[in-house]
Parts: structure tokens; C-alpha cells; sequence
């Protein structure tokens, strides 16, 4: 019983590593010179750069982070699956009509059809950018696993903080206080 054990270990272990080091994809090689460990990081952390991102908006023009280089970013993950996510889109409405000039609002949809998208956003009168991020490049970029998630990004695309769970007023007031807005 016991060898048949150690045999079976043994095995799993040949497998195991035969699978990590022997059957590789070519397009998983590292470029000279590239980080391999880029992906093992944590999600971005405050004090460095927002990754840089391209997505469509909800009426098919592409928006990059980096256009808004020079103004502070709201970035805020969302679902229309996710109960605070939609409870948080007033106070972020609200923030974007009382702040449109000093602030730029992204609500990058994490997954949802765009008809629903679309509906919801109707329905709701939701007038700051949506950005559809269908393929969840920017979602694993950020490193979502839970939502809503809001970053807040100052213009020189720095991260001073992020946020998970929803947003109240007060807490928006708050991080936006970080960022030197003070006008709402």
C-alpha cells in the first residue's frame, strides 16, 4: 500500500513537471529582455502608474487612459450582476455632473452584453464614459477579482489610492480630497 502510495506521488510529480517545463506554448517564451515575473505582481499600487489601457466606449470609439494624461482619472470596475456596482452609479453621477471639469469618470464594464449595457445606461441616465472591456485584458491587468473596484488616479497618472466595495458620497468626497478636489 505504502510503495503504491510513493508510486502514485512519483507520478503526479513527472506529470506536474513535464506539463510546466517540457509543454510550453512558443508564445509563452519571454522576449529578451522582458520581465518575466510581470505577472506575479499584485495589483497596481498606489504611488506608481496607472497601467495604460485602450478600450470602447459604448458608442465604439476607442478611449485610452493616457488621453486624459494631465487631468485626474476616476477608473471604476462595474457589472450590471452587481448589486453595489448599480447602487454606486448615482454618487458617481452626481460626481460627474457636479465635476465634469475637473475630473474624468471611466466605468469600465467588466463582461456585459452591450445591449445591456446600453439599456442601463439609458435607464439610468448615466452620462460619464463607459468603456466595454469584453475581452478582460484590463480587468486582469488591474487584477479584478471582486467588484465594484474604483481607482483614482491623479494627472500625472500616478495611483493615490483605490477602493474595493461601493462607493458612499462621503468616501467619493474623501478620495477625491486626495486628489486635491475639494469643489464638490
Amino acid at each position: 500500500m505504502k510503495k503504491s502510495i510513493i508510486i502514485i506521488t512519483l507520478t503526479m510529480i513527472i506529470i506536474m513537471g513535464w506539463r510546466i517545463f517540457i509543454e510550453k506554448d512558443p508564445d509563452d517564451n519571454p522576449a529578451p529582455g522582458e520581465n518575466i515575473f510581470q505577472n506575479l505582481t499584485t495589483k497596481p499600487k498606489k504611488g506608481y502608474p496607472a497601467p495604460d489601457f485602450g478600450l470602447m466606449d459604448i458608442n465604439g470609439i476607442e478611449r485610452k487612459l493616457s488621453d486624459y494624461k494631465g487631468r485626474p482619472v476616476l477608473i471604476n470596475f462595474w457589472s450590471i450582476e452587481c448589486p453595489p456596482c448599480l447602487d454606486e452609479m448615482p454618487v458617481l453621477q452626481n460626481a460627474h455632473e457636479k465635476m465634469k471639469d475637473s475630473i474624468v469618470i471611466l466605468g469600465i464594464n467588466m463582461g456585459d452584453p452591450n445591449d445591456r449595457i446600453h439599456s442601463f445606461v439609458q435607464s439610468n441616465k448615466i452620462t460619464f464614459t463607459i468603456l466595454t472591456d469584453t475581452d478582460g485584458k484590463v480587468s486582469e491587468t488591474y487584477r479584478i477579482m471582486a467588484y465594484p473596484v474604483t481607482y483614482f488616479v491623479n494627472s500625472d497618472g500616478i495611483i493615490v489610492d483605490y477602493h474595493t466595495g461601493q462607493l458612499s458620497t462621503e468616501m467619493l468626497k474623501k478620495y477625491l480630497g486626495i486628489l486635491g478636489l475639494t469643489s464638490w
